[in-house]
Parts: C-alpha cells; sequence; structure tokens
C-alpha cells in the first residue's frame, strides 16, 4: 500500500524531513533522501497502527496526480519533493503509555518512540497526588537535567543543592514538607540529559523520530517567545507539554491555600497567570545573591513561616 510524502531538505541543517500530507502530525528525519523514505515508512506503519487501535478511519492512498491537484495543498507542495513509499509492516503491536503525556506524544510520534521515553520522565515531588494537602508552596521549575532523571525527582542537582541549603537554614524543621515542586516538562529538555542512562539513550537515538524530537525541544528551552512560528511538530510538543502541566496544576494547586512561583523565565512562559510569583531560576547561585535573597526570603516568610532570626531571611529596611 503506497502513500504519498513529500521530502523536505533543510536549509539550516543537514538531512531530509518527510511528511504525509494524508496524515497530519505524521513525520520523519533522515540524514540522506534514502535514510528519510525508509524512516518515513517505518513511522507511517506506527501512525497507521494507532488509528487502528484507536478505531478511526484511514484515509484510502491516493495517487500522486491526485495529491499535486489539490488546491488544499499548493502550500505543502510548493516546498516538497513529492514521492510516494510504502507503510512498512511494523515488528508487533506497540500498547500507548499509560501515562498522559507519554500517550500525547505518542500521537505526535509513535507509540514506540513514546514508550522509550518512559525512563526519563521524572515526577513531580511529592509523586502522590494525595500528599499535597498541606503544601503551602509550589516551585514551578523548567524541566529535569542528567542528576535529575538519575534520582527520578526534580531539584536533585546543584539547583537543587542550593535550594535545600536554603531551605536549612531560613525554615522550621516542618516546612521543607510544605513545598511542592513541578517541572513544566517532565522530560528533558537538553538531549545530554537522555544520556544518563546509556543504554536506553541508544535505542532513543536510533530511532527515525530522535533528531526532530530533539530539535523540537531545544526550539522550546532556547526561543519560547517563537513558539507560534514554529513548525507543526514544534507547536504540537508546545501544545502537549502546556496540557500536561495545566492537568498536573488543576490535580495539585489550591490557590487559596498554596504560592505559586515560577522558577526562571520558561516556567514563566508557560505560566503566565496573575495568581503566580517570579522567581529567577535558582541555577548558579542565583537565589543566594544580594538582590535575590529578599525576594526569596519574603516567599519563604509568607508562605512557611521561616524563621525571622536567620540572617538569610532576614528582611532588609
Amino acid at each position: 500500500m503506497k502513500y504519498v510524502a513529500g521530502l523536505h531538505e533543510n536549509s539550516e541543517k543537514s538531512g531530509f524531513g518527510i511528511s504525509f500530507p494524508d496524515f497530519p502530525g505524521c513525520i520523519s528525519f533522515g540524514e540522506s533522501r534514502e535514510e528519510a523514505i525508509r524512516n518515513g515508512e517505518e513511522a507511517l506503519a506506527f501512525h497507521i497502527e494507532g488509528m487502528v487501535g484507536d478505531g478511526e478511519d484511514v484515509p484510502p492512498p491516493r495517487g500522486r496526480s491526485e495529491v499535486v491537484a489539490d488546491p488544499e495543498l499548493a502550500s505543502w507542495i510548493e516546498d516538497a519533493d513529492v514521492v510516494e513509499v510504502d507503510a512498512a509492516t511494523p515488528s508487533g503491536p506497540v500498547e500507548p503509555p499509560e501515562d498522559p503525556f507519554l500517550r500525547d506524544i505518542g500521537e505526535i510520534f509513535d507509540r514506540k518512540f513514546a514508550r522509550l521515553l518512559e525512563p526519563f520522565l521524572v515526577p513531580d515531588a511529592p509523586a502522590a497526588e494525595g500528599e499535597w494537602g498541606g503544601i503551602r508552596l509550589i516551585l514551578l521549575a523548567e524541566s529535569p537535567h542528567t542528576e535529575e532523571v538519575n534520582a527520578g525527582r526534580p531539584f536533585a542537582g546543584h539547583s537543587g543543592g542550593a535550594v535545600t541549603r536554603l531551605l536549612r537554614k531560613g525554615l522550621p524543621r516542618s516546612g521543607a514538607s510544605r513545598i511542592g515542586i513541578l517541572n513544566v516538562c517532565r522530560l528533558p529538555l537538553q538531549a545530554k540529559a537522555y544520556e544518563a542512562k546509556a543504554g536506553e539513550a541508544r535505542s532513543l537515538a536510533e530511532h527515525s523520530s530522535w533528531r526532530i524530537f530533539v530539535e523540537s525541544l531545544d526550539d522550546i528551552k532556547n526561543a519560547p517567545e517563537t513558539r507560534a512560528r514554529s513548525s507543526y511538530v514544534k507547536r504540537r510538543m508546545d501544545e502537549v507539554i502546556v496540557k500536561d502541566l495545566r492537568r498536573r496544576l488543576r490535580n495539585v494547586h489550591d490557590p487559596d491555600k498554596a504560592k505559586l512561583a515560577c522558577c526562571g523565565k520558561l516556567a514563566l512562559t508557560f505560566y503566565a497567570k496573575t495568581q503566580s510569583v517570579y522567581l529567577p531560576h535558582p541555577a548558579r547561585g542565583q537565589w543566594e545573591r544580594d538582590g535575590n535573597r529578599e525576594a526569596v526570603a519574603n516567599l519563604f516568610r509568607d508562605t512557611l513561616a521561616a524563621r525571622e532570626d536567620i540572617p538569610e531571611f532576614r528582611a532588609t529596611s
């Protein structure tokens, strides 16, 4: 069974992308035309398998001439080298991931790729929603780094160490238990963080979707203000991250009981709400600098009853 696809040469980086006009969101990539077509065949097969599993109708194949003559695809055809590819038979059925965030990523790429991401998913802290009743301050960070992936919890690296030092100095013993931590994205936004698990990282790197997935995350982290002008797949990834963040906040954040602090500009970009406050990201000791220490101290004091007699948490006149 052959379907029409478009090869798109990447003008900024080497390689070719491939997309399918009858299957929005089904994309892949290759260093050469031949590799892009092979990877596209695999991606299309898994995309069709997912549609069948979800009870969706699979569009019948259209010939090349019919697609080229479709006026709704005029702009797509201008940038594409139109080819026909086979929907290769996948190695076997892949069940969708249980986590809703990964399920949505599987809709963008495929279920197999989403499954490969499971070991890198870092849960919120506390992990159980039932433990959030006593939370009075929620720190919204950006994404897990290598240390967080290894530890399986947010703020496990250098940034977490800086936060922990301040908490130990300025909070009563019960204070730390009233802090919740969420990342905007529960998956790393930096490709290097995926190297934390070498075996799983190799499997990811061999998948046809890996490169465009990494490019999408890099775009989201480094240029959040340009998201509206990004490619289709990058916009979809952005939407999936926002959807997951809103779902998690809805489940754990009661604005009448807990203050939400956006730690860093990326967090603020994703959650620019009036009931939130802004703090710089704790990386590189920013919370401990003179210009930021008072803002952090006041927030902790207001929300967690931090001790007034600790110099690091004493408001300046």
